[in-house]
């Protein structure tokens, strides 16, 4: 298992982008949006569709790069998102 002060330290560690991400699903949500919920809007957010193919169109590579890499930190910390939504709820 984790050691808890580990877990505190790198929950404070989430990028900004991130925790701006979990504060505007969670607005947009009247209930107390569970975990699951808030990272498949995540995925949902960063995963390709209109918003890659109108970048493509216009010649701009930047979101597309943006967004794989933030698809690749949330799989990659997925237990660490978990634990820093399971903190802010409490």
């Amino acid at each position: 298992m984790y050691n808890k002060k580990v877990i505190d330290i790198s929950t404070k560690m989430i990028p900004e982008w991130l925790n701006k991400d979990i504060e505007q699903i969670s607005r947009k949500e009247e209930v107390s949006a569970k975990p699951g919920f808030i990272i498949s809007r995540l995925y949902n957010q960063y995963s390709p569709g209109y918003r890659h193919l109108f970048t493509a169109m216009t010649g701009n590579t930047e979101w597309a790069l943006i967004a794989r890499e933030r698809l690749n930190y949330i799989d990659e910390n997925l237990d660490l998102i978990v634990k820093h939504l399971k903190k802010r709820k409490n």
